[in-house]
C-alpha cells in the first residue's frame, strides 16, 4: 500500500504540477455564453511600449512593456477582461501542492527452482490506483481535486517456465537409442512466457449521457452507445467519466521458445532457437470506441475496430524467427 502527497505530475520527464492564476470564472461563460467572445476596445492598447531597444532599456530601466497580442492589438475579448489579471495570458505557478497518489496492491509470487528438467516463476498482482485530478474547469478554477480511478488494469499475472524434455542421451527416457536416433528426438527443450491482464477502466465524456451506458446494451456493443449524445454549447458537466464495470478487453499472450542443442564431439556443441511471439496466434481487440451511434455510426460507436496495444506492443500475428548458435 502506498501514499503519496503534493505528488510530482505523471509525466516522463517527473516535474511539477502547475496552476494557473489568472483564470476566468468558467460560470461566466456558462451564464454569458458567446457574449464573452465578442471584441471590445482594448484598455491596454498604446499604454506601454511593446519592446525597448538596448539605450531606452538603459535609460527607462524598470519601465514595464507589454509585448504580444494585448499590447499590439486595439481590441481584445471580453473574456480576457474578466480575467484577475487582464493585462496578462496564463500565469502558472509550477510546483503547486495538494495532488495525490494513493496505490493498494496484493501481489503473490510462486518460484519452482530448476530439478527434473524444469523450473517455473508465477506472480499476481492486485491493484487499485488513485489520483487527484480537477472534474472540470469549475473545479480547477476553484482548485476543488477529486480522487478518481487511474483506470489501469486490477489484475495481472505473469507465469515463465522453462522445461527439458525427458529424451534422448541423459534424459529419463529413450536414453540408449542410437546416435543417429538421439539427433532428432534428445537435446530439446522449452521455455514459456504468459502474461495476462485484465482490461482497462474506460473514458466517457461527462456532457451529453443521457442514460446509463450499463444498462440496455445493444448486441454487438460494449456499452449502450445510444447514451451518448453531442451536448449543447456551454452545457455543465454532470456526468461523472468513468462507470465501474465498463472495462475494454483482457489481454493475453504467449510466447514460446524451442531449443534443440547437437553435440559436436565433447567439447562443442551447436544450438538451434526457434523463437514464436504471440504462438497460438490469438487475436486481442481494442478497446472500443467510446462515441455515441449519433456521432460515429453503427459498427464504430460501442465496439473495437482494432487490435490491443500495451507496453509491450500491438497484438500482431504470430511472428517467428529461428537461429543457430555455435558454443565453443
Amino acid at each position: 500500500m502506498m501514499f503519496e502527497h503534493n505528488a510530482q505530475d505523471g509525466s516522463m520527464w517527473g516535474g511539477f504540477y502547475s496552476r494557473n492564476m489568472n483564470q476566468m470564472d468558467p460560470m461566466l461563460s456558462y451564464k454569458y455564453k458567446d457574449l464573452l467572445n465578442e471584441a471590445v476596445p482594448n484598455p491596454f492598447y498604446g499604454v506601454f511600449p511593446t519592446s525597448l531597444s538596448q539605450a531606452q532599456e538603459s535609460q527607462f530601466k524598470g519601465l514595464p512593456i507589454m509585448p504580444g497580442s494585448i499590447g499590439t492589438s486595439s481590441t481584445v475579448s471580453l473574456s480576457q477582461l474578466l480575467r484577475p489579471y487582464p493585462q496578462y495570458g496564463d500565469l502558472n505557478q509550477q510546483g503547486w501542492a495538494g495532488q495525490r497518489d494513493h496505490y493498494y496492491g496484493l501481489a503473490f509470487s510462486a518460484t519452482r527452482p530448476f530439478s527434473h528438467g524444469w523450473t517455473l516463476l508465477a506472480t499476481y498482482n492486485y491493484n487499485i490506483e488513485n489520483h487527484t485530478q480537477y472534474y472540470d474547469d469549475i473545479d480547477t478554477y476553484n482548485d476543488k481535486l477529486t480522487m478518481f480511478d487511474r483506470g489501469y488494469p486490477r489484475h495481472d499475472l505473469r507465469v515463465s517456465g522453462t522445461y527439458q524434455l525427458p529424451f534422448g542421451k541423459g534424459r529419463d527416457y529413450f536414453n540408449k537409442v542410437p546416435w543417429w536416433v538421439n539427433e532428432i528426438i534428445g537435446g530439446w527443450s522449452t521455455s514459456q512466457i504468459f502474461y495476462w491482464h485484465s482490461g482497462n477502466l474506460l473514458n466517457f465524456p461527462t456532457s451529453g449521457m443521457v442514460c446509463d451506458p450499463r444498462e440496455n446494451i445493444p448486441a454487438g456493443m460494449w456499452f449502450n452507445a445510444n447514451c451518448i449524445t453531442t451536448p449543447e454549447p456551454y452545457t455543465i458537466p454532470t456526468a461523472p467519466n468513468y462507470y465501474e464495470g465498463i472495462r475494454g478487453p483482457h489481454y493475453w499472450q504467449l510466447d514460446s521458445t524451442a531449443v534443440k542443442m547437437f553435440p559436436i564431439g565433447e567439447r562443442y556443441n551447436l544450438e538451434f532457437r526457434l523463437e514464436m511471439y504471440n504462438m497460438p496466434n490469438a487475436f486481442i481487440p481494442s478497446d472500443p470506441n467510446v462515441c455515441g451511434v449519433s456521432q460515429c455510426g453503427l459498427g464504430v460507436a460501442g465496439v473495437s475496430t482494432w487490435v490491443a496495444g500495451n507496453s509491450w506492443g500491438a497484438n500482431y500475428g504470430r511472428e517467428m524467427q529461428g537461429s543457430l548458435r555455435f558454443h565453443f
